[in-house]
């Protein structure tokens, strides 16, 4: 199972809608999807090595594209501290409660473990 703050293989994962994460685009409460799977990389802005701009391209928004062009070496393990859900289609949403047309509760507060800061050596 998972060790970050949703478990995605759990049957009750939270889910969240694409307009939930649009609500989560700034630089105080970034919320992004990649491959599926809702982010809160807000703590993790100063620690990006490729710039807060660039990470806030995808700020509210599902990133997979761009990270997969710049990061594909990255593994779902090095996000799992900072996924809090699975992206759902609208209507389906069922975090904490929260139906689709509700605003979400406020991002985790989250601490970024080291690893996730650290690409691997080698080319990239």
């Amino acid at each position: 199972g998972g060790v970050g703050v949703a478990d995605p293989t759990d049957p009750d994962c939270p889910r969240w809608t694409m307009a939930e994460v649009r609500q989560h685009n700034t630089r105080e409460d970034v919320w992004m999807v990649l491959r599926g799977k809702v982010y809160v990389v807000t703590h993790y802005l100063r620690f990006h090595p490729g710039s807060v701009e660039e990470l806030m391209r995808a700020a509210g928004d599902d990133g997979t594209v761009l990270f997969n062009e710049i990061h594909k070496w990255v593994s779902d393990d090095i996000l799992e501290p900072c996924c809090v859900g699975l992206l759902t289609k609208k209507g389906q949403s069922r975090a904490s409660g929260v139906r689709a047309d509700q605003p979400p509760p406020p991002a985790p507060q989250l601490q970024v473990p080291l690893a996730a800061t650290v690409p691997p050596a080698g080319p990239v």
